[in-house]
């Protein structure tokens, strides 16, 4: 499709949404997409209909392809950042990403940026909590598979219930010093992750 029709497919579906059909103004775009996807009028006005929409995450995923960040593109981002915030303080990982990748590969204004930045900060520190929480979980069943093999070791070979015991009591001492180290660290990252989400007025339970 030439840039002539690229023109005339974004000046019809311009059209179509002062019509208030959006529905046709978006097929119009997305075929404009299609054959141009850095078109950048086809990602500024698509932008709109979504916005039109209330469809804010999408909004601000083509206006930032587009690097708009005129009004209401700020209105739209604000919003994003809300739902961004609800998603990790209700531990959500997965809505947070899909939010968070809206601003994929773009560099918005300062104001902006900064929340985004801590946002993502809040992301990465939600992400070390969940390891951090995951190796205590794994510390005593690995307390208990030691002391197996040993109890398994000790019948096979004969070496006495003496040595069992011994090696046992090492077995013990080392998975309680690993769940200790390992409770601090989660201890920690949870203190982290809550101090990210602080300035979003969010509480993590």
């Amino acid at each position: 499709m030439d840039q002539e029709k690229l023109d005339r497919l974004v000046r019809i579906a311009h059209e179509d949404m002062l019509q208030q059909n959006l529905r046709r103004a978006k097929e119009r775009l997305r075929a404009a997409l299609r054959a141009s996807p850095t078109l950048q009028p086809a990602l500024e006005l698509l932008g709109f209909v979504h916005y039109a929409y209330g469809d804010y995450r999408n909004a601000v995923m083509y206006w930032s392809r587009a690097d708009y960040w005129q009004n209401p593109a700020p209105h739209a981002c604000r919003k994003v950042f809300r739902f961004t915030a609800r998603a990790l303080a209700r531990e959500n990982p997965r809505a947070a990403r899909y939010n968070l990748y809206a601003f994929a590969g773009t560099t918005p204004p300062e104001g902006l940026k900064e929340t985004l930045g801590s946002l993502q900060t809040a992301y990465y520190r939600y992400n070390n909590k969940k390891s951090k929480l995951s190796g205590l979980a794994c510390a005593p069943l690995c307390g208990g598979c030691m002391l197996a093999i040993l109890g398994l070791t000790t019948i096979l070979l004969g070496v006495g219930w003496s040595w069992f015991a011994w090696m046992g009591a090492l077995a013990g001492i080392s998975t309680g010093i690993v769940i200790g180290i390992n409770t601090w660290s989660y201890v920690r990252a949870s203190r982290l992750f809550r101090e990210a989400l602080a300035p979003f007025g969010e509480r993590n339970g």
